[in-house]
């Protein structure tokens, strides 16, 4: 980053939250310690602003208050200040909930939170294939891609589909994956989601 004409090199944490800000020369410069839900707990210089905060949102020094893409959170309650733009879809029954309430391990940028709903069956993958449903590489997919989840659900219908038709499994599975993934993102992004689920049984 370049501010005021010098140099400066911006540590981020495993979530995307800014911890360590140092000049050209690697000496530090500001260090953020924060908790778990993203409040200060201490700023070695208040005075050296940068708008980068928890979770790689936009921190707003007056308010406290740190903007993801759609919605607005709250680090002093750990949670959003509006619903969830995308209703249930985003995998929470509380729609002012923040990633499930494990802000170690996950994070929403864009305040969507399009991940795997909690004890929701695992869909990414296909069984006796190099990606099987619940296995670790599944997981990953599901639980830190955006959209993911319902790109599975929505892949796994559509091959369905295709397969009734008599397309072979062959073409019906791997070239239509990206085709699933944009429907699924785009639907979410601009949308409350598919309402209506369809119910895969053939890519099981």
């Amino acid at each position: 980053m370049v501010l005021n004409g010098s140099t400066y090199y911006l540590m981020y944490d495993q979530i995307g939250s800014l911890r360590t800000v140092t000049d050209a020369s690697g000496t530090i410069v500001k260090k953020i310690d924060l908790d778990s839900f993203g409040n200060i707990l201490s700023d070695s210089n208040p005075s050296f602003t940068i708008p980068f905060g928890f979770a790689g949102g936009l921190h707003d020094r007056n308010t406290n208050i740190v903007r993801f893409g759609a919605r607005d959170y709250d680090p002093s309650i750990g949670k959003w200040t509006a619903k969830d733009p995308i209703d249930f879809l985003g995998g929470d029954t509380n729609l002012y909930g923040y990633v499930l309430n494990d802000p170690v391990n996950l994070f929403d940028s864009l305040g969507l939170l399009w991940f795997k709903p909690k004890d929701a069956p695992d869909l990414f993958g296909r069984k006796k294939s190099w990606l099987e449903p619940g296995s670790p590489a599944s997981l990953f997919f599901e639980k830190y891609i955006p959209a993911m989840y319902e790109t599975a659900y929505f892949h796994d219908w559509l091959v369905d589909t295709l397969i009734n038709w008599g397309v072979p499994d062959l073409l019906a599975n791997y070239p239509t994956m990206a085709f699933a993934f944009e429907v699924a993102f785009i639907t979410n992004f601009l949308g409350p989601g598919l309402t209506s689920k369809p119910n895969p049984n053939i890519c099981k």
